[in-house]
């Protein structure tokens, strides 16, 4: 018995023994799965916008987890885009936290394609989650897990936002710097302006100062922006550049400031009808009257009107031809002078008569062509009438059109309609410019009688520039040779006692106080030398070449006159150099 009872003792704490190797074992197995299956990884929850101002792309931390920069990846276009974000300030940013904003401004002109897909990843220690995604989606393959939006606690939405400005001065001349005062409502946490000249300004806190350099009328945006979205506000022509000087009328749209060089100028001249020459203008083709009614030129204020005769215009190439009567032309400064264009509406704006002062007696262009009058420009209307010709005059001059004469077969020349209006020993000016064919004797322009020796004609005789007053005492025979074959401008001048000068190209080449010159007045040749001992088909009183721009005046124009004539005439493009284009309307 007693050993039966001991055996069963035996066996129960055998049985105890097992029981709690087995527990024990139990809590280690437990334990060592405990160890081997951490908690799952906690996802961060966040509600975000993905938004684009301009070329700025915003990305908004709108409620939820912050996140560090180092567990987050921003893909732009399936690249990685994380470090050329920034904070609103344009520093660079370590956390990414509720309220926050992170932008990055795309390279490029306005027009310049954007990216198409921006997407936001969490970097967790096990895997990549997605975050947010906007557009097409990124090249980048990636798990798409959206993290939730958290219900708990719920984040106080942004209070909305409302932009306003006000900007002084609204209005000036050229340069012209504008303070803007921001009067937007709302908690505003981005700032985006733009001036309407092409210059912007993003996330600016302190209204900005801005400077308006060019003459124009400019629409200012604002927009402002939180958590909650954007507002913008816009007004169109709120900034008024003026134009300086000021625009002569609004309904000429557009002008060009034209610069005469002061190097090319002799002395003080006022009055000077200078040469315009334009060529292959795009915007005179593009904007003025295909007539160029419409074309106008002022002073240096702008605003007063100068008498102009256009020569020739040509709206297909924007071509322009114009004498311009300018007050005052010197070697000291610069003048500058405005052009007037773009006006559908105008009516004809040339004052032809009031470019030639009084002192002109007659202005002949020689553009006219065919068998036709060639008509004086002054007020004195002294038109001129063709001699024998036979259409085959009209040919290319110095300044566009000019007559070939050809001495003989067919004897042709020129003849004015009316007398010059210079008599006696009155002072005068003849000037023209010639190419000659030959050196014989060749009459060029005059006028008088030689029947009672009072004539005066700038001639060609015995191979030499030759002065003809008719008669002993009276002519003037410079000794000098023309030359021949090229283009080259005269000008002859009498004072008005015994003073008579020459000069070839703006140069004097000679001057006698010799001679007297008592002219009777007739009407004037232009071509051939009035002769009443010879035929008027002898040949040797006809010129032989090509002969542009013949003027007289009543008076001595001086040295200077001469030589500012020649450089604006033989070389336009640098005498007169036009601006760049400015515009305005009403």
């Amino acid at each position: 018995m007693r050993g039966n009872r001991q055996d069963s003792a035996l066996s129960d704490a055998l049985g105890a023994i097992i029981l709690i190797s087995v527990v024990g074992l139990g809590i280690a197995v437990a334990g060592m799965m405990i160890l081997s299956n951490p908690p799952p990884e906690k996802i961060p929850a966040i509600s975000s916008d993905i938004t684009t101002i301009n070329r700025t792309i915003y990305i908004s931390h709108n409620g939820g987890d912050s996140i560090r920069k180092s567990e987050m990846q921003i893909i732009v276009d399936g690249k990685d885009y994380t470090n050329r974000f920034s904070s609103p300030d344009g520093t660079p940013w370590s956390a990414w936290s509720v309220g926050d904003y992170l932008k990055y401004t795309v390279p490029g002109a306005p027009t310049d394609a954007m990216p198409q897909g921006v997407t936001i990843y969490y970097l967790g220690a096990k895997s990549e989650y997605l975050i947010q995604s906007m557009g097409v989606p990124s090249a980048a393959v990636r798990p798409s897990y959206t993290t939730p939006v958290p219900t708990s606690p719920t984040p106080a939405p942004p209070l909305p936002v409302a932009a306003g400005f006000s900007g002084t001065p609204t209005s000036g001349a050229p340069g012209l710097n504008v303070q803007f005062t921001d009067l937007s409502t709302g908690p505003v946490t981005s700032w985006e302006w733009n001036f309407g000249d092409g210059s912007t300004e993003s996330l600016v806190k302190t209204p900005p100062v801005h400077q308006y350099t060019l003459t124009g009328k400019y629409q200012v945006t604002l927009t402002v922006g939180n958590g909650s979205g954007f507002s913008t506000k816009s007004v169109d022509k709120y900034i008024i550049v003026n134009p300086y000087p000021a625009w002569y009328n609004c309904q000429w749209g557009y002008r060009k400031n034209i610069t005469i060089q002061k190097s090319r100028v002799s002395g003080t001249l006022t009055n000077f009808p200078v040469l315009i020459s334009i060529s292959s203008d795009g915007d005179l083709k593009a904007r003025a009257r295909s007539d160029g009614y419409d074309i106008l030129f002022t002073d240096s204020t702008g605003t007063a009107v100068i008498p102009h005769e256009i020569e020739r215009y040509t709206s297909a190439s924007g071509d322009l031809v114009a004498w311009v009567k300018v007050p005052t032309v010197s070697s000291s400064a610069n003048t500058t002078i405005y052009m007037y264009y773009g006006n559908p509406a105008s009516s004809d704006q040339q004052n032809k008569n009031g470019v030639w002062d009084a002192n002109y007696k007659a202005v002949w262009h020689l553009n006219e062509g065919g068998t036709g009058t060639r008509y004086d420009s002054t007020a004195n209307a002294n038109n001129a009438n063709p001699r024998n010709y036979d259409g085959t005059e009209g040919t290319t001059g110095q300044i566009t059109g000019a007559d070939r004469l050809h001495g003989t077969s067919p004897s042709d020349y020129l003849e004015s309609a009316s007398n010059i209006g210079i008599t006696g020993n009155s002072a005068r000016t003849i000037s023209f410019w010639v190419n000659l064919a030959d050196t014989s004797r060749n009459g060029m322009v005059g006028w008088g009688t030689n029947a009672n020796q009072q004539e005066f004609e700038a001639a060609v005789r015995e191979t030499h520039y030759f002065l003809w007053g008719y008669g002993a005492g009276n002519d003037w025979d410079t000794a000098l040779t023309p030359a021949i074959g090229n283009w080259h401008y005269y000008s002859v001048t009498f004072d008005g006692t015994r003073t008579a000068s020459w000069y070839v190209d703006g140069s004097q080449i000679g001057t006698t106080s010799a001679y007297t010159y008592a002219t009777s007045d007739t009407h004037g040749f232009i071509g051939y030398e009035y002769d009443s001992g010879r035929s008027t088909t002898d040949k040797s009183s006809y010129m032989n070449g090509v002969i542009d721009e013949v003027r007289i005046s009543g008076i001595a124009r001086s040295a200077d006159w001469v030589a500012t004539e020649n450089r604006d005439q033989a070389s336009p493009a640098t005498f007169a150099i036009p601006g760049s284009q400015e515009m305005w309307s009403c």
